[in-house]
């Protein structure tokens, strides 16, 4: 079955902020056989709502969720949930899985000691 991930982050009214997300998707999708899209919580677009109708009037029934925060807090611990049940709801036959946040990932973190350690070494 054809599942789609979604890359989900806060949001800002910043457009380079948002350009920073961008950036890292394509990235992101050069190491990726289905590509990756991005969503929102709030502040910018898409939204997550927005990018689950587009797939599913695609076709795609099956979305995964990664959000690429540090931690969970409100959002993730409250807002998204509720945000997916009224997603699940709203769309028929539809199944939305939300990944731990990037933080909870040990790779995550190696990747991210890495990085300092090489930035460190080359000032």
């Amino acid at each position: 079955m054809n599942t789609k991930l979604i890359l989900l982050a806060h949001g800002s009214r910043d457009s380079n902020w948002c350009l920073t997300f961008e950036q890292g998707l394509k990235n992101i999708n050069k190491h990726l056989e289905g590509h990756a899209s991005l969503a929102y919580m709030e502040m910018a677009t898409p939204g997550l709502e927005a990018e689950i109708a587009k797939y599913y009037q695609q076709g795609v029934r099956e979305f995964e969720v990664l959000p690429l925060f540090f931690a969970a807090g409100r959002h993730l611990l409250h807002d998204v949930p509720e945000l997916i049940a009224k997603l699940h709801d709203q769309f028929d036959g539809v199944s939305i899985s939300l990944l731990a946040e990037v933080g909870k990932y040990e790779a995550f973190w190696e990747a991210m000691g890495r990085l300092i350690a090489s930035e460190r070494s080359a000032n």
